[in-house]
């Protein structure tokens, strides 16, 4: 009978995790008396701030899952004098940043997010005229054994009168590029039900940009509306030592062009094709015409693409060496990085060469020695390579380009991925549908339609394109790699082999499940039993 009380009792507390949580609360939101409430707290408690507008000269730091809940806002407001808000280093447990307001002179990243969560969250929060990004994710996680940081940002209201980025998602080299596509999952970051704008006379593309990837960063970006902004990426070799995006999904999003000064253009486009794999649908881009010299207001091109070593110039202000077209390169690690011998093997930078000595400005920490490039002093996982793009035509394809995805065993090849485009409108011209990929001269050879990217087809009979519509309405007969959007199951089929269709996605559950409160309960802590 004592045995099953006692079962009874560990089942409910399992099945009341905020019976368990304790409340912190900070007597007012001075960036002391918040570190303090801080350190207070232990895992799954909430430390409250409230109401004030309070001026901070240093972060406050969080190495634990908790939640940080202001008081809302636009009440509890906390203003930057030369320093970062928030410093996160999770220790596995789950995060949660709610009911605050950010402005003022920060110095790199509002919020910076490091080391690993079961479950991370920002929501309900306000960034107003901060001088630089306002959230970097999994930045020094890269070259450490923790994973990719996957999560949400939602209710976010980002307002900016200058050309600052919102947010940049660093991945995991090694694991985004082996791992599997996971379309449709909670592997990603996912931004969704926003508001971005920026109150500028001329966009700067790169500049005002809602959310930017590198070193393999997966994201979702969804029902937000976006003013004057753009989405951005990075691709390989744009950023020395790094890896381009991996995965981005971005649909139901609403961008609208209204420049400060009635000015039309909006920018060359409102979303940056730079590497990785796509799934663009259901957006509303206002495009402009004849160079946006008059109304209505939009951008020049919906999409565009970069691949920034066959665009770029190689050389002492380029972080590579070598283009795709420069044929084959010195040995180089598959995480695209040199290796220094010393441990835990420091990056050397990619413009350093076989037994060059590395220096302090290009292996951090210094003194590391000589720069190396073997198999028996890179990390786990990691091989070398003695070339990194492909033997086709000018090379093609180009590591981690536009419409690749998983690295082969070897890494040597990667699977095509392409990227689809489907149902994405614009706002200007009667809501008819968008469907150009607008490629740069030089990189014709590299990204081509019904090979590396799929785009609309309003006359879709199943051999090239993407076509939209009922499930019975789609073809019978297909090409290999075309798709076909249900618009009555809202899932995108893929022809895998001749007049074969597959179920190729389907998206995540929206709203994602950190914002209805259906995730796992954390289990139960500082818990005892005594049996008399």
């Amino acid at each position: 009978m004592i045995r099953v009380l006692i079962l009874a009792f560990f089942c409910l507390l399992s099945s009341a995790s905020s019976i368990r949580a304790t409340t912190i609360p900070a007597a007012n939101c001075l960036q002391p008396v918040v570190q303090a409430a801080v350190l207070l707290a232990v895992v799954a408690d909430t430390v409250t701030i409230p109401a004030g507008n309070c001026t901070w000269s240093t972060p406050v730091t969080v190495s634990k899952g908790v939640t940080l809940q202001g008081a809302g806002q636009d009440v509890t407001v906390i203003n930057a004098s030369g320093t970062d808000f928030l410093l996160i280093s999770g220790n596995g447990g789950a995060f949660r940043l709610t009911g605050m307001g950010f402005t003022g002179n920060i110095t790199n990243g509002a919020i910076q997010a490091d080391g690993r969560f079961s479950s991370f969250r920002m929501d309900h929060l306000k960034f107003t005229n901060l001088t630089g990004r306002s959230v970097i994710i999994g930045y020094n996680n890269t070259p450490t054994a923790n994973p990719a940081i996957f999560g949400l940002i939602d209710h976010i209201t980002y307002t900016n009168n200058a050309c600052f980025p919102f947010g940049l998602h660093h991945g995991k080299d090694v694991e985004a590029w082996t791992g599997n596509d996971n379309w449709g999952t909670n592997q990603a970051v996912y931004i969704e039900d926003s508001t971005f704008t920026w109150n500028v006379s001329a966009a700067q593309l790169g500049e005002c940009t809602l959310w930017d990837q590198e070193h393999g960063g997966r994201a979702v970006i969804r029902h937000n509306t976006i003013k004057n902004g753009t989405i951005q990426g990075h691709d390989t070799g744009s950023t020395q030592q790094s890896r381009g995006l991996r995965i981005k999904e971005m649909y139901s999003n609403t961008f609208i062009c209204n420049l400060v000064g009635g000015t039309s253009n909006c920018g060359y486009s409102a979303m940056d094709f730079r590497g990785g794999s796509y799934l663009v649908y259901d957006n509303s881009i206002p495009l402009c015409v004849g160079g946006c010299t008059s109304g209505p207001a939009g951008w020049e091109n919906a999409n565009s693409t970069e691949i920034w070593r066959v665009s770029g110039t190689p050389g002492a202000s380029e972080p590579w060496n070598f283009k795709c077209t420069s044929g084959t390169p010195l040995p180089i690690a598959s995480d695209f990085r040199s290796h220094c011998n010393a441990s835990p093997f420091p990056a050397c930078g990619l413009n350093e060469r076989v037994g060059q000595a590395c220096s302090a400005s290009t292996c951090p920490g210094g003194g590391c020695g000589t720069c190396v490039n073997n198999p028996t002093n890179v990390p786990a996982g990691v091989t070398v390579l003695s070339r990194i793009d492909g033997t086709g035509a000018g090379n093609y394809p180009c590591r981690d380009q536009v419409g690749r995805g998983i690295d082969s065993a070897d890494h040597t090849t990667q699977a095509l991925t392409p990227a689809y485009w489907w149902n994405n409108t614009d706002a200007n011209g009667g809501n008819a549908q968008i469907m150009k990929l607008n490629v740069a001269p030089g990189e014709t050879t590299y990204i081509q339609a019904n090979r590396d990217v799929y785009l609309a087809n309003t006359s879709f009979n199943g051999t090239a394109g993407v076509g939209r519509g009922p499930l019975s309405a789609r073809p019978n007969t297909c090409t290999p790699l075309v798709g076909y959007w249900a618009t009555d199951t809202n899932t995108l089929y893929t022809c895998t082999s001749t007049d074969t269709w597959s179920a190729y996605y389907k998206a995540f559950a929206y709203p994602h499940p950190l914002q209805t409160g259906t995730s796992a309960p954390a289990p139960p802590r500082n818990l005892r039993v005594t049996v008399q």
